[in-house]
């Protein structure tokens, strides 16, 4: 299975429309193998393509930043706040 698909289903399992689209906008790519010139490009566009053509055509817009490992844990530091004060 290619990385795109595995995206898309797991984006797809979620039952809310909304959710899907948060999780389609937000795919973070992080570590070495993400550094291939031009693979957040090319990811980004791989998974459009199968929303498109009928995994969930109501995801309208995909997202795919590369992160390193810094920016992750800061990201990951802000949802725990977010988490802990109930947003």
């Amino acid at each position: 299975m290619d990385l795109d698909e595995m995206i898309c289903r797991s984006i797809c399992t979620m039952d809310n429309i909304d959710s899907r689209k948060r999780m389609a906008n937000s795919i973070i790519l992080i570590g070495g193998g993400s550094k291939i010139k031009k693979l957040t490009d090319s990811l980004e566009e791989a998974v459009m393509d199968r929303f498109t053509s009928g995994f969930d055509k109501e995801v309208e817009r995909v997202n795919v930043e590369l992160y390193n490992v810094q920016q992750h844990q800061q990201f990951l530091q802000h949802q725990a706040i977010l988490k802990s004060t109930g947003q």
